[in-house]
């Protein structure tokens, strides 16, 4: 979405929220309220309304729990490109930094735990790693129950929440998750020396039914590989 005579380019981001989870904007503004880096700002946010016919189509219930799915509209100030486009493994590995510190300044300073860390949702812009996506992220010291389901791309879960799905998500979950993020981005674009048919195999780990996911991500453990950080570029 492009606003020239103000913003530039802008993400808007259209979808449906649960309501058990803050609405997304709140999230930010609470993060900005903390001063967590590499985040991007919000312009506009807020439920989609209309007259009592209208209202009806913007929301859903879940199941019998109480909570609802809400139609939902988000702007940010940054459109970014995937981590993926990076034009290099030293591009890639800066942006991934950025989205660790600021995964760990949520953590320390606004008390919040991000909860899903994907491909999808690092991105990169002028130079900077951007963590986005906050739509999932709770208050680090919640235990209620809705922390007992699993909450992440299942690509890049841990192995200790697909193992048991009663485990609360914790900090070591998405730090494990920001290594699959490294090691699926490494296998899949980096230039490397495995060969088609055990890069093959590697990438099909991440994809894995429940049943085998959990040994499917130790398995790639079997595997070595090492990623240089350089000027190398990315494999398009």
């Amino acid at each position: 979405m492009h606003n020239e005579h103000r913003y530039g380019w802008v993400l808007f981001k259209d979808c449906w929220r649960n309501s058990q989870y803050e609405a997304e904007h709140l999230v930010y503004r609470k993060l900005h309220a903390s001063k967590v880096s590499n985040i991007a700002d919000v312009l506009a946010a807020g439920d989609v309304e209309g007259d009592e016919v209208q209202d009806s189509l913007q929301r859903t219930n879940l199941k019998n729990d109480g909570f609802q799915l809400i139609h939902y509209r988000l702007v940010l100030d940054v459109l970014g490109e995937p981590i993926t486009n990076s034009t290099s493994t030293f591009t890639f590995i800066h942006a991934i930094s950025h989205a660790l510190t600021a995964h760990k300044e949520a953590c320390e300073k606004a008390k919040i735990l991000r909860q899903d860390i994907s491909v999808g949702n690092i991105i990169l812009w002028k130079g900077k790693g951007y963590l986005i996506d906050w739509e999932r992220a709770k208050d680090i010291n919640d235990t209620s129950p809705r922390t007992n389901s699993r909450t992440g791309s299942w690509q890049f879960l841990s192995r200790r929440l697909l193992s048991q799905q009663n485990h609360i998500h914790e900090i070591r979950d998405d730090l494990e998750s920001f290594v699959f993020v490294v090691a699926y981005t490494a296998i899949r674009y980096a230039r490397n020396g495995l060969d088609p048919e055990k890069r093959l195999y590697l990438l099909q780990q991440f994809n894995r039914d429940e049943n085998t996911a959990t040994y499917c991500r130790e398995s790639t453990r079997e595997y070595g590989f090492q990623l240089q950080v350089n000027r190398v570029a990315f494999v398009p």
